[in-house]
């Protein structure tokens, strides 16, 4: 059995490297976090909408996120040697952004897939179906021949890995986790998932946050594509959402509290749930600000860090934290989303019932 090692800045990164060793300590991680599903009673109320859930057990675990593209996404158009000059097969024919969906008709997954079927092309102009911007069509790019195989001078990936923290598990065994989409980290845009997953991480480092300067949790994922935690189902703007295949530990002693409504969330003391540390704990907080006309849901109020432990340790909020729940007056009221650069102990925060109001719809 091989399992890959993943070393995370916060969300996302290229999925990279095969582990050699340190299985039984990410082994012993996976124990502490998750557990096999029980029959715990689920409460009689459906999981999806903003207006059916009413309650669901905070979770503020860190935990390591793998995704597949749909199709495989161009990064950036380059140029290709072809042993006389330089040559852009692409050049105003693709861009970044672009997925590439198909090959002479073969369905493209993998790069694997599309390096074939250009070398089968022999140097011809191959059919590329492409999504660009939600819409699909078909272009023609000739292959140039490089050091011995053919290439359309195109940097791509798919599929990223990273860490967040999942924000929130029901009794229906689904979760919603993040408080804003997977994003690339090069193109700056949410990424159209074929398919994804949720695996333990172990934590080795801190980047503490500084002025100008994001921090973030570093540490492995304890990738086993035979043994998810959890399946993702959806990547959406607030958030991503699906269906948790283990229990995390805590599930059995933690209680249901309500999804706070909008009008409930106030200014003033709060407090937020993480696990970074290896052990659940919760931190305090003030939400400062109430943004209630901001068109961004994941910018819906201002929340500072004011837990000395806290700040000791992270130097406020760091990338990976996305996805935090906050908790108020006993409720959920919504998830850490993003940090102020100029201010890491300053952040934004994201209303619960935002987080579930896309998850009737697939991205």
């Amino acid at each position: 059995m091989k399992y890959r090692k993943l070393v995370c800045m916060g969300i996302i990164i290229i999925s990279a490297m095969i582990v050699a060793g340190g299985i039984s300590f990410l082994q012993n991680r996976r124990e502490r976090q998750f557990q096999p599903i029980g029959q715990a009673k689920a409460v009689d109320e459906p999981y999806y909408g903003p207006g059916v859930v009413n309650r669901a057990k905070p979770a503020g675990i860190v935990a390591g996120i793998y995704v597949k593209t749909k199709g495989i996404l161009v990064l950036e158009v380059t140029r290709v040697w072809n042993e006389t000059t330089y040559q852009e097969p692409a050049k105003g024919i693709l861009k970044k952004g672009d997925y590439l969906l198909r090959c002479n008709g073969i369905q493209l997954q993998k790069k694997e897939d599309l390096s074939k079927a250009l070398q089968e092309s022999g140097g011809k102009a191959v059919n590329l179906k492409i999504n660009r911007d939600g819409k699909e069509k078909w272009v023609k790019v000739r292959p140039v021949k490089q050091d011995g195989t053919y290439h359309i001078g195109c940097w791509v990936r798919d599929d990223m890995a990273g860490i967040g923290t999942i924000t929130l598990c029901t009794s229906q065994n689904t979760f919603v986790a993040l408080g804003h989409c997977i994003s690339d980290m090069d193109l700056n845009e949410k990424v159209r998932i074929r398919e994804g997953s949720l695996h333990p991480c172990s934590l080795t480092d801190i980047r503490k946050g500084k002025k100008n300067q994001p921090g973030a949790l570093i540490g492995y994922i304890d990738y086993r594509p035979e043994e998810p935690v959890g399946k993702i189902l959806q990547n959406s703007p607030n958030g991503i959402y699906g269906k948790l295949l283990q229990q995390p530990v805590f599930m059995e002693e933690e209680e249901y509290l309500p999804l706070a409504k909008r009008s409930q969330v106030h200014t003033g003391k709060a407090e937020l749930i993480s696990d970074f540390s290896g052990k659940r704990k919760r931190y305090s907080l003030n939400i400062t600000h109430i943004n209630h006309f901001n068109r961004m849901d994941s910018k819906g109020f201002v929340i500072e860090i004011t837990d000395p432990r806290l700040l000791k340790k992270t130097g406020g909020i760091v990338q990976g934290m996305s996805g935090s729940p906050i908790i108020q007056d006993g409720r959920i009221v919504g998830a850490i989303t993003h940090v102020l650069v100029h201010d890491s102990k300053k952040g934004y925060g994201i209303f619960v019932r935002d987080m579930l109001k896309n998850t009737g719809k697939q991205y």
